[in-house]
């Protein structure tokens, strides 16, 4: 079952959303990734609410609620108690309050933790796990994670490796937007890869079905492979133009000394000697010679 999907969604001036589509099913951990800081920016902003695509549209499961998860508390909810606080992130009227609360906090590891203390008293860590109970208080659909063990956060280490546990464990669709690679390794089942830098036609998105250390190898050996094959059809050309030279002096010697030599020996004497053997043999292919540059060496 899809939990929310973009259709053909454009965002004007952005490189990486143009026309992109894909679906991401209910449950999903999915970590954006790629080399596009605006592309992964935008598509959280998209799903928070703050703005819209200039074309296509974004679906989501009726009824589906999108929560941002922030560590840090408001500042205007300083002041408040972690007991006021969490009850204004009830749902609906409960006449058990007092127990839903005390519960949540257990969840959250705060059980120790006075539910009449105010918030400004609490350490980064502490206010990011009252923010945890805030969410679990809601429910949401799917949770929007931004950033969430940056320095700035001032989470500890098992904060984060709590928080793991409650992204990995939970049946909430979640989204997360971070630098924290071993993090995002440690809680995504799937990656959204965005590049701006791919052939015309192709899309700027991708979806994989993978974790996050997988995806980066698929993805870095993919480019290594389109360099390589670049690099292939190059030599290719500058093979065939020489030999279009139609001088079977020229192509003789090519298939003679062979052209992965010619290449590997590009500043050795056997490279410039190749060269001038075939200038010599055929005067014409010096044009062909210049043009793709072999005459650098010699010249």
């Amino acid at each position: 079952m899809s939990s929310f999907s973009f259709n053909r969604v454009t965002v004007e001036g952005n490189d990486v959303l143009n026309n992109v589509s894909f679906r991401v099913e209910k449950g999903d951990k999915v970590a954006l990734m790629g080399s596009s800081e605006e592309g992964k920016s935008t598509i959280m902003n998209i799903l928070k609410g703050s703005i819209y695509p200039t074309r296509g549209d974004i679906k989501f499961l009726e009824g589906n609620k999108v929560l941002l998860y922030q560590s840090a508390i408001p500042s205007n909810d300083a002041m408040s108690t972690i007991s006021s606080f969490l009850m204004k992130n009830l749902p609906g009227p409960s006449a058990a309050n007092k127990s839903v609360i005390e519960n949540v906090l257990r969840s959250v590891k705060l059980s120790d933790v006075r539910p009449a203390r105010t918030i400004s008293a609490l350490s980064l860590s502490q206010q990011a796990r009252v923010q945890m109970a805030a969410v679990l208080l809601q429910k949401p659909d799917i949770i929007l994670f931004d950033h969430p063990t940056d320095d700035t956060t001032g989470l500890s280490h098992d904060d984060v490796e709590d928080l793991k546990t409650f992204i990995s464990e939970s049946s909430t669709t979640c989204v997360i937007h971070s630098n924290d690679e071993d993090f995002m390794d440690s809680v995504a089942t799937s990656i959204l890869h965005l590049d701006e830098d791919v052939p015309v036609g192709e899309s700027t998105v991708s979806l994989l079905q993978s974790t996050y250390s997988e995806a980066k190898k698929y993805i870095q050996d993919a480019k290594e492979r389109a360099i390589q094959e670049k690099a292939e059809a190059v030599r290719q050309e500058k093979v065939e133009a020489l030999k279009h030279s139609r001088s079977p002096d020229v192509v003789a010697e090519l298939d003679r000394i062979g052209f992965e030599n010619l290449e590997a020996a590009r500043s050795q004497e056997q490279y410039i000697q190749a060269m001038l053997l075939i200038m010599i043999l055929h005067p014409p292919a010096v044009i062909a010679l210049y043009k793709f540059g072999f005459l650098s060496a010699i010249i």
